[in-house]
């Protein structure tokens, strides 16, 4: 199976409507809309519940059991994608050996 290149965000930022705001703007155009977004609380500000934008309504919802470095995406298209997230403060090579490693086939 062939991987389509990573996109990188020039986003850097904790704040969930900007950062969920460009995701959903992204990937609308590739998988439809999206419905929800679940991610850790602890690794963000606080959050509303819903995302108003122009390709329509998500709900935001934070949950302390996901992956501190994780957002998971419900859509009607796209049925759960997982996302690793890297910290705005992370080392730029830090954060590419982690994306890389995170994207290899498994062994």
């Amino acid at each position: 199976m062939r991987q389509e290149p990573r996109r990188r965000s020039p986003l850097r930022s904790r704040g969930p409507v900007a950062e969920f705001s460009a995701l959903v703007t992204a990937l609308v155009a590739d998988s439809g809309p999206v419905d929800r977004i679940s991610f850790n609380p602890a690794m963000r500000e606080p959050a509303p519940r819903k995302l108003a934008l122009e390709t329509g309504l998500s709900r935001l919802a934070g949950f302390v059991g996901l992956d501190r470095h994780a957002i998971v995406v419900i859509g009607p298209r796209v049925r759960r994608l997982n996302l690793l997230v890297v910290p705005p403060e992370a080392d730029p090579a830090a954060a590419e050996r982690a994306l890389e490693a995170d994207s290899a086939p498994p062994r």
